[in-house]
């Protein structure tokens, strides 16, 4: 993540790094994880808020993390392919048209 913080007079600084007083929280750690310097780490599948706190402002910010296994490893995602239409069980079906 990246923040941005505007102040009264105008000036925009990054307090993104943890030096500038800057703190994160992720509401479930088991779906993601946030560092001290805000890099956002997916753990598994599913939505997470990550709370961003400084000098008395409050920021939350929804991600959802999705993941898509490729079962017929065609190079094609599970998703993409019952999308579309196609079996995540047959890998020709990455080559017809």
């Amino acid at each position: 993540m990246q923040v941005l913080a505007t102040y009264s007079d105008g000036s925009i600084e990054d307090v993104t790094n943890f030096e500038s007083g800057i703190n994160y929280f992720s509401t479930n750690p088991i779906t993601a994880t946030v560092s001290p310097d805000g890099i956002v780490s997916a753990v598994d599948v599913g939505s997470v808020l990550i709370t961003t706190r400084k000098d008395g402002t409050v920021v939350v910010k929804q991600i959802t993390i999705t993941a898509s296994g490729n079962t017929d490893q065609d190079g094609l995602p599970n998703d993409y392919e019952i999308a579309n239409g196609l079996n995540p069980q047959d890998s020709v079906d990455a080559f017809e048209d």
